[in-house]
């Protein structure tokens, strides 16, 4: 006996790319990558904007007009994690970290940041700022010039072109130098946050964040629209899962 055939077609909805997600970062984590709401797709799966996307829709290098000026207005929490040595006074900045993945509503969370294990940082890759150049970025954000600008190139994924055009768009927008914008705040808690960069369309200076809670009802997570199998991939890949 054959099996019943039914007809099939593949239907392709426009979506948003970029989305933003307001709220508690852990909470919504699993909303923003699944598109899924109460077991209801009600969006495309997503990851979590990178810095280096950041500073091409804010320049105008991708995204539309509507992109640019919201995501230039708007702070953001992005897909690099920040996490503090446990042990020691070392920061390290670590893209697409494994547990941002897991983050999800029963996440528990000290102080608003995700608790992690010496073991967990040391395994983590990222740019690290010792203990000196920590310590002395606590005391001035806007210290260390070029250790600075050695983090955003780092953000931009070693794109030193998109760095200086974003730099100088920054230094445009402000009025100020570099010297004297896009500091470093630091994390005050030990554990892991998410790295959130402040918008460029006031006269501010435009710094990136370490030191923004994970629990804190105002977070702004940005989501790319990404192909299903990317995300799987992320999810699977984890090598800790956040319970």
């Amino acid at each position: 006996m054959s099996k019943t055939q039914f007809a099939t077609k593949r239907l392709q909805i426009d979506v948003k790319v970029y989305k933003s997600f307001i709220g508690k970062n852990h909470k919504l984590m699993q909303r923003l990558l699944s598109g899924r709401e109460n077991n209801v797709q009600l969006d495309t799966p997503r990851l979590p904007i990178s810095p280096k996307q950041l500073m091409e829709v804010r320049l105008g290098i991708s995204g539309k007009e509507g992109d640019q000026t919201y995501l230039r207005k708007h702070f953001v929490d992005t897909n690099t994690a920040v996490l503090s040595n446990p042990s020691g006074e070392e920061v390290k900045y670590s893209p697409k970290h494994p547990l941002i993945y897991g983050l999800n509503e029963k996440t528990k969370l000290v102080d608003g940041i995700l608790p992690i294990t010496q073991d967990q940082y040391e395994i983590s890759k990222g740019f690290v700022l010792n203990a000196e150049q920590a310590k002395a970025l606590r005391n001035n954000l806007c210290g260390l010039p070029s250790v600075r600008r050695k983090f955003w190139e780092f953000a931009a994924e070693g794109d030193t072109k998109l760095a200086d055009d974003y730099i100088k768009d920054v230094e445009k927008r402000t009025r100020m130098k570099f010297n004297n914008i896009m500091g470093l705040y630091l994390p005050s808690i030990k554990g892991l946050s998410l790295l959130s960069v402040d918008g460029i369309d006031d006269d501010y200076r435009s710094d990136a964040s370490g030191d923004d809670y994970l629990g804190d009802d105002g977070g702004c997570l940005v989501g790319v629209a990404a192909e299903p199998q990317e995300v799987s991939a992320k999810l699977l890949s984890l090598e800790t899962r956040v319970q």
